[in-house]
């Protein structure tokens, strides 16, 4: 498989001008037991939330879906931090300030595109 190296993705929006941090994270990895997909890519953005990319250009890739929790009681602004999605389209995200986050993926084009690009399980 080619390698490939892209400008940053920023997503739309002031999130540098907002409170606390801003900027990619962490990816979902294609592990053994997880949502497994060389198109589908899954990021963390801290106070800008989870940023869903199509990759079927990898040299323009395209976000096709995102997710901004609430702020917590107390804090500043939502912190995504670490995100795992499971072989049901289970998004599981943890918040620097309020712990685990499960958001299933509800929209039927984002679940249709997850389930026409998965990776055969070995």
């Amino acid at each position: 498989m080619d390698k490939f190296v892209t400008d940053q993705i920023n997503p739309d929006g002031n999130f540098d001008d907002q409170p606390l941090r801003f900027g990619p994270h962490n990816f979902h990895e294609n592990r053994r037991g997880s949502y497994r997909s060389e198109r589908i890519l899954f990021a963390t953005f801290f106070n800008a939330g989870v940023r869903v990319y199509d990759l079927a250009d990898p040299h323009h890739p395209v976000e096709i879906a995102h997710w901004i929790s609430q702020t917590p009681p107390g804090s500043a602004a939502p912190q995504a931090n670490d995100l795992f999605v499971d072989t049901d389209g289970l998004i599981w995200v943890t918040d620097r300030d309020t712990g685990g986050l499960v958001r299933p993926a509800t929209r039927p084009d984002l679940a249709r595109l997850m389930r026409d690009n998965e990776l055969p399980t070995r």
